[in-house]
């Protein structure tokens, strides 16, 4: 548990690091925002509604894993 949850901190970091933050800076200078809580606010809201959203939409719609039939979870978590 102290390992998942101490990776997961650092991977969270990293990630911040070398992909959100690089990414925001590019759009802001591109799109000459000078809201950036508009922008944070959009990737928060893409990473924690859109995206599980999406992949529950995948899976209902092409895979159909649930917790009775795994079946097919080797699909779903290559998708």
């Amino acid at each position: 548990m102290v390992f998942l949850l101490f990776t997961d901190v650092i991977f969270n970091v990293l990630d911040s690091l070398l992909y959100s933050l690089p990414l925001m800076v590019m759009f802001a200078k591109f799109c000459n925002v000078h809201n950036t809580s508009v922008l944070t606010g959009s990737m928060n809201f893409g990473s924690s509604s859109i995206s599980p959203g999406i992949g529950t939409w995948i899976n209902y719609k092409w895979v159909g894993v649930n917790k009775r039939d795994l079946s097919n979870y080797s699909t779903l978590v290559l998708i």
